[in-house]
């Protein structure tokens, strides 16, 4: 395990916003799952100015639920999961979360966030969830269930 900088151990937490938002605060150790703002602070690049995070605000919202609810969760790294297989399992407060954003059509913005900000758990998660909500469906069910037209009906409306 890292030790904290000097700095880092006084901060409690560092002023992040969605473009749309105002900043809001994200506590050090909901920084450490993410990768992205993480290295803002190995690097002593964090100038106590909010960071701009490159989501919309009801992305933002759900990332900052997804971090509470893992508050005391240590980040996995690419070993553990790798050593560990992949799996299907996904908590009922997760799948609650993201139904939530699926309904919502942030869903997409979430899955692009947890990979822009390398958030290796969530991002993980998301796999999880989008694999179980896809299995066994037809071609036109997942193309539904993505928002995603099918080529040939997309090819269709060229014509």
């Amino acid at each position: 395990m890292e030790v904290p900088s000097i700095k880092e151990q006084t901060m409690e937490s560092i002023q992040v916003k969605a473009v749309d938002s105002a900043a809001v605060p994200l506590k050090i150790k909901w920084v450490r799952k993410i990768e992205l703002l993480n290295s803002y602070l190995e690097e002593d690049r964090y100038t106590g100015e909010p960071i701009i995070l490159d989501v919309s605000e009801p992305v933002l919202r759900a990332v900052i639920t997804w971090l509470e609810m893992h508050e005391d969760e240590e980040p996995s790294t690419y070993e553990h999961l790798e050593a560990n297989g992949f799996e299907r399992m996904v908590s009922a407060a997760d799948n609650e979360l993201l139904d939530q954003c699926h309904a919502m059509q942030t869903l997409a913005g979430v899955i692009n966030a947890s990979y822009d900000l390398q958030m290796l758990d969530l991002y993980y998660t998301l796999v999880q969830y989008t694999a179980n909500n896809l299995e066994g469906k037809t071609a036109k069910e997942m193309s539904e269930w993505l928002g995603i037209p099918l080529k040939k009906d997309v090819e269709n409306e060229e014509d």
